[in-house]
């Protein structure tokens, strides 16, 4: 069987000199020394660093700085109050309980904001949403806002429900509201006055529009339910009704129609409505006086029979024959003033091709001027003319010059030979041959009027 050995055992209370080993006492004391400091390391980084654990992303922008202030100062007071913080059992733990009052307070000012950014969100959508529509927000909204999107921590800031969002009605279209009321409805049109114009011959007529009586049950039900279901249509005839003034008079136009006065919110809405209406607009006419044209045509006819008797032409005649013909350009009328001066092309002569030169036309432009168009040209000793020119001379109706211009014209065309012009008179008094072959009515219309 093996045997062992054992050493001696030292026995420390045996006589003689001692020697005591240190060394592992002071390995043991250096490790445990850096363990505490590892430890006091670690914990040191935990404290000065757990601002690090907060995620910031998803704040609002305003609530930013705030929070980078509240972790400075957070860690301003853990440097100031590391040992306590770390070993609470010195202060019996307020230090740390403050610290960890300061950190929360900065988690909550996170979630906070991030919570206010989401439902600033769904505030925006829903504003930008209405605005599409026409409908802005209220001014006790908009100030509201302004308090809520200010920094939380601001003492100015205050918190605001979406569903306290409320917006204007859009603003009344009072185009669209009579298209809605009376777009499709056909109005009657009744002839109000005639006027007979002298000075132009013409007739004045004026019609007004009214709206058919079967009319009225779709006007009514059309304008009650706009009241009841457009805010902006509600908020312009409670405005409306307001004055005491309007209020009468839409009251008076309610009753000409229903036979009974306004009696509730609906009623005034259809009074606003009949305000829109067409019905009373008027629409102005102007026509010729056919009547007073043929009485004017005989009449020139008749003056310039005159002065195409027997005889010479007068001077007297011959004004007369001018004054008459600028009455005829006074009226408007191109056409029976062309056929009134066409007696002027009597004197026409003919140039070297065989064209005709002097009288062309004479008409009336919108400008109030007679517009008389002629060639001339230089006489050859053949008779004929040579290198004609088509001139437009414009002579204003109301120029006090007028007729001297148009005797100018007359003896320019005439030549000043009592026969052409007695031959003039009478040629532009005369019916033409062919009208002569047509029915009675058009006898009686030998200017060409088409009376």
């Amino acid at each position: 069987m093996a045997t062992r050995t054992l050493p001696a055992q030292r026995n420390p209370y045996a006589s003689g000199a001692v020697i005591f080993d240190s060394e592992p006492y002071v390995d043991f004391a250096i490790r445990e020394r850096q363990k505490e400091q590892a430890k006091d390391e670690a914990l040191d980084k935990y404290f000065a660093d757990w601002d690090k654990s907060i995620n910031p992303a998803g704040m609002r922008n305003v609530d930013t700085q705030d929070f980078l202030n509240l972790i400075n100062e957070n860690k301003g007071f853990y440097f100031k109050n590391k040992a306590a913080i770390k070993n609470p059992a010195l202060d019996n733990g307020a230090a740390y309980n403050e610290w960890f009052a300061r950190n929360k307070g900065a988690m909550g000012l996170v979630s906070q904001s991030k919570e206010i950014a989401s439902k600033e969100e769904q505030i925006n959508k829903a504003i930008l949403q209405a605005k599409q529509k026409g409908l802005p927000i209220t001014d006790r909204v908009i100030n509201d806002l302004e308090f809520f999107r200010q920094p939380i921590r601001s003492s100015s800031w205050r918190d605001f429900n979406p569903d306290n969002l409320d917006f204007q009605p859009k603003p009344f279209d009072p185009i669209r509201f009579t298209k809605d009321i009376f777009g499709d409805i056909k109005f009657d049109e009744r002839l109000q006055s005639e006027t007979k114009v002298p000075e132009t011959k013409t007739i004045r007529r004026v019609y007004e529009t009214a709206m058919p009586e079967q009319a009225l049950s779709s006007v009514y039900s059309r304008a009650a339910s706009s009241y009841k279901t457009s805010p902006s249509v509600k908020e312009f005839v409670d405005m409306t009704v307001q004055n005491p003034t309007e209020y009468k008079r839409l009251n008076d136009l309610f009753t000409s129609k229903y036979k009974r006065p306004i009696q509730n919110s609906e009623d005034a809405a259809v009074a606003v409505a009949l305000s829109f209406s067409p019905a009373g607009k008027q629409r102005e006419q102007v026509v010729d006086d056919k009547a007073a044209l043929m009485k004017l045509s005989n009449d020139y006819i008749r003056s310039r029979q005159k002065a195409s008797g027997g005889g010479r032409t007068s001077a007297a005649d011959t004004f007369d024959f001018i004054t008459k013909g600028l009455e005829i350009a006074g009226s408007g009328n191109s056409e029976l003033l062309n056929n009134y001066f066409s007696a002027w092309k009597v004197g026409q002569k003919t140039d070297i091709q065989g064209n005709k030169i002097g009288f062309q036309s004479a008409t009336v432009n919108p400008n109030g001027e007679i517009e008389v168009v002629y060639n001339s040209g230089i006489s050859t000793k053949a008779g004929t003319v040579a290198n004609p020119q088509l001139i437009t001379e414009k002579i204003k109706i109301n120029d006090p010059q007028a007729k001297n211009k148009l005797l100018q014209l007359d003896q320019q065309f005439l030549g000043g030979d009592v026969k052409t012009e007695r031959t003039a008179r009478s040629e532009a008094g005369t019916v033409p041959q062919s009208a002569k072959q047509e029915t009675k009515k058009t006898k009686k219309d030998p200017l060409g009027l088409g009376l």
